[in-house]
């Protein structure tokens, strides 16, 4: 996805946000003026700023997913609501507290919702904890909103993910 005015007709790059930065990157450091202006492998293309930006994204998963393994406790957070596009999505958050008592509160993911039952968002908060490898028994604390899917007595998302732990710790 270009970001800015990235010109695929004549691949020039000159206005978009990126090439922006970079320049304003290159007052600090004239290399940066001197790589701008190489007509080829430059790795400034949309596509390549899509992978940087992936395996940038990953990394800080990958790391942020090291602190709360060594932590014995988490809190799962989530909320769904609609875009401006009117389609339906799950924001996931963990909290937890680290070993000096402090609170960490990190943003995992916005999730589609094709459906927006009980069922579904519980499958979509254990697909992202299981790519986080964390294990939802951990999961000591819920945060979700009052909507009946959410905090339903009988069939919620908070119901169900009490009902694992129950699971869990009678086959212990």
């Amino acid at each position: 996805m270009p970001r800015g005015d990235w010109n695929t007709e004549t691949i020039s790059e000159e206005k978009s946000n990126f090439h922006q930065l970079l320049k304003l990157r290159a007052q600090e450091n004239p290399e940066i003026i001197e790589w701008l202006r190489k007509r080829d492998d430059k790795y400034t293309s949309p596509a390549i700023q899509n992978e940087m930006l992936e395996t940038m994204a990953l990394a800080m998963m990958r790391q942020i997913s090291a602190n709360i393994q060594n932590k014995p406790f988490f809190t799962i957070m989530a909320d769904e609501t609609a875009d401006v596009s009117n389609k339906e999505q799950l924001a996931i958050c963990i909290r937890w507290v680290d070993d000096c008592f402090v609170i960490h509160e990190v943003f995992i993911e916005v999730h589609p919702l094709e459906r927006t039952t009980a069922d579904q968002v519980v499958a979509i908060l254990k697909n992202a904890l299981l790519r986080m490898n964390l294990n939802i028994q951990r999961a000591r604390g819920q945060c979700y909103d009052g909507a009946a899917k959410m905090a339903g007595e009988k069939t919620g998302v908070a119901t169900q993910i009490r009902t694992i732990h129950k699971i869990s710790s009678m086959h212990q």
